[in-house]
């Protein structure tokens, strides 16, 4: 325990300074005294005198008191510093018995990581962040070298925080996201870019952003990554995935697709990003990736969708999102393509994809291993829809959106029936508008799915499509071959509910009553329980 013993005492250190202030009060007594006017000239003199005596008197005790502060005065700045030190252990003693102070560096670490991004943000915002609160976390934000492992640049140069996470990342993998100018200015990209390519060994995710009119200086970034990473023959790159997004729909051009096809040939990249860029001949020279994903494409020809997938056998999770067809794709045959077999694809999505595109994809692509199927329930497609999952009795994760009412489960009743096939689901999502939507399913979801433990509802909800997940849970709950539901969301931005009694008698019911692991239940007028 620290302890503290002052080397002058309070009442030495009070009776030098009640000495200094009756010497200055003396002071400045005479001073008024000496000051006034009207008297004759004898009282004056005779006043003069007194006045003089006094001051004398007066800086005699001042020179005193002073005197005997000097001698206190080290004494003093000591008895200063000790306090000083006193407060800085306790300062320190604090810190470490709050909470945030006891966590590890790992978990620290990993709260950095997880922090969200404010939009229009840089992505090391939140390091930067960290690394202004206090001397431990701005060592551990400097001194991690992933947290400062992306490269963005926007606006214009000088980039000073590129240069930043260039020094603090040290020999990490690089996810550099280089954004050429919508209006075609080209100087910016092009310092982004040789500051880039400055750590171009250590890429691993490149993201451009592109136009019409920047292409070939796209092309050219691919050039000069292809020089620097050839002149280091004994380094293997570290790049592996590709984004190519375009500000609007954009088509390749001849050179870009050439310098597309000859990366390929030195990166065997195995993720690839496409955003609102047509597909073209240049993607099915990527034969070695894992994870492709398409959104916001307008597709000219469905042959070339059809090719990308015959060349890309080795795809493990393919997503499909906002997919249209233009003018001249939507005349070409739609049907007719040769079956095409991807023996390790797990994940397939397509969300707002149009019909003639998810009809080449049921039709076309055998998924012998698929887990994860997600999907736009239409009545157009009811039977290719079924068949597409009798086929595929593997899905353990399925999610069925129903955008409009009359086009919804009442429409469809094959893909209903062919669900009964899935015995291997774990996982249910439904989106709909459907009124009493899970009144439909409610049998199936009662008595079938053996291994059925999540349920997610989102949508329009009814009183009765409350009523019938209750149902369902209770059903699984008393039948010891099912397995019971332990995770629950049910998300309802707009019920239509008899009263808001109703609303949190329900929640209330679904979180304290029905015993499940985990329930979210999220109602209107921002009314939300889960626990």
């Amino acid at each position: 325990m620290l302890t503290w013993q002052p080397k002058v005492t309070v009442d030495e250190l009070k009776g030098h300074l009640d000495g200094l202030l009756h010497g200055l009060h003396a002071v400045s007594s005479s001073l008024n005294k000496g000051s006034s006017h009207g008297e004759d000239t004898g009282t004056q003199k005779l006043r003069s005198r007194s006045t003089s005596t006094s001051c004398y008197l007066g800086s005699a005790q001042v020179a005193d008191a002073l005197s005997r502060l000097e001698k206190v005065l080290p004494t003093l700045l000591d008895a200063r510093a000790e306090l000083q030190y006193i407060s800085t252990v306790i300062g320190h003693n604090c810190n470490l018995i709050a909470p945030v102070n006891r966590l590890p560096n790992e978990i620290l670490l990993k709260i950095f990581e997880l922090l969200p991004v404010p939009q229009n943000a840089y992505r090391v915002s939140n390091a930067m962040l960290a690394a202004s609160v206090c001397r431990r976390w701005r060592w551990l934000s400097i001194n991690t070298p992933t947290l400062w492992s992306t490269l963005e640049f926007f606006g214009r140069p000088p980039f000073h925080i590129a240069n930043l996470c260039l020094s603090r990342s040290r020999d990490c993998g690089l996810k550099v996201v280089l954004k050429s100018d919508s209006k075609g200015y080209d100087w910016p990209f092009l310092v982004a870019a040789d500051m880039a390519l400055s750590a171009a060994l250590r890429w691993s995710d490149l993201t451009i952003w592109f136009s019409n009119s920047t292409q070939p200086l796209v092309a050219q970034l691919l050039l000069l990554f292809q020089v620097k990473v050839g002149r280091n023959r004994l380094i293997a790159p570290r790049l592996r995935t590709l984004s190519l997004r375009s500000h609007h729909t954009t088509s390749l051009d001849p050179l870009f697709c050439d310098k597309l096809e000859d990366f390929n040939r030195l990166i065997a990249l195995q993720t690839l990003h496409v955003h609102q860029v047509q597909p073209s001949r240049a993607l099915c020279a990527y034969t070695h990736l894992t994870h492709l994903f398409f959104a916001h494409v307008t597709v000219t020809s469905l042959v070339d969708l059809h090719n990308i997938f015959v060349s890309c056998t080795r795809v493990r999770v393919l997503d499909l999102d906002g997919i249209t067809v233009s003018l001249d794709g939507s005349r070409e045959p739609r049907s007719g393509f040769a079956l095409v077999t991807l023996p390790d694809l797990t994940e397939l999505s397509m969300r707002r994809v149009t019909w003639i595109v998810q009809k080449l994809v049921l039709e076309a692509l055998d998924t012998p291993a698929l887990r994860a199927f997600e999907i736009m329930i239409d009545s157009s497609l009811d039977e290719l829809t079924a068949s597409f999952l009798t086929r595929t009795p593997t899905i353990d994760t399925l999610a069925l959106t129903v955008v409009f009412q009359y086009n919804g489960l009442k429409h469809t009743p094959n893909i209903i029936g062919a669900l009964d096939t899935l015995v291997h689901l774990e996982t249910f999502t439904l989106d709909s508008y459907d009124d009493d939507k899970l009144s439909l399913l409610h049998t199936l979801l009662s008595h079938s799915f053996p291994r059925l433990t999540n349920i997610h509802v989102k949508g329009r909800t009814r009183q009765g499509d409350v009523d019938a997940l209750k149902a369902i849970v209770e059903c699984r709950r008393r039948d010891p071959a099912l397995s019971t539901v332990r995770r629950l969301s049910f998300y309802c931005p707009n019920p239509l509910y008899t009263s808001k009694r109703n609303m949190m008698a329900d929640a209330e019911w679904f979180t304290d009553n029905a015993g499940l692991e985990s329930c979210e239940f999220v109602m209107q007028d921002n009314i939300s329980l889960t626990r």
